[in-house]
């Protein structure tokens, strides 16, 4: 059996109980995939223990920093911005298959 890398700490809250409580806490504010993913691996005072972890959440910070830029820089566009990002954006060892974002 395959040790997960990336360990949560929500014990049996789950992501959905975690969106629920981010909805009412961050009201109006999009509460994607990565926030879910960071919160989920947050300990109470809202900082990552784990190293390997905390780079992880960095690199994912760093990528969605760059989709949203590439975002509002072709919100214009008729390619929308998954064409454009494909077409003109590096970064290295991202998967734009869907589902991949996690793994």
């Amino acid at each position: 059996m395959e040790k997960c890398e990336y360990n949560h700490r929500l014990s049996q809250k789950g992501y959905v109980r975690l969106k629920d409580e981010l909805e009412e806490t961050m009201p109006g504010e999009e509460i994607d995939r990565s926030l879910l993913w960071k919160k989920a691996r947050e300990d109470k005072q809202g900082n990552i223990p784990d190293p390997k972890v905390a780079e992880k959440a960095k690199l994912i910070r760093e990528m969605k920093r760059q989709l949203d830029s590439v975002y509002v820089e072709m919100e214009g566009s008729d390619l929308g911005w998954t064409g454009n990002a494909r077409a003109g954006l590096e970064m290295p060892g991202l998967d734009w298959t869907v589902d991949n974002f996690d793994r």
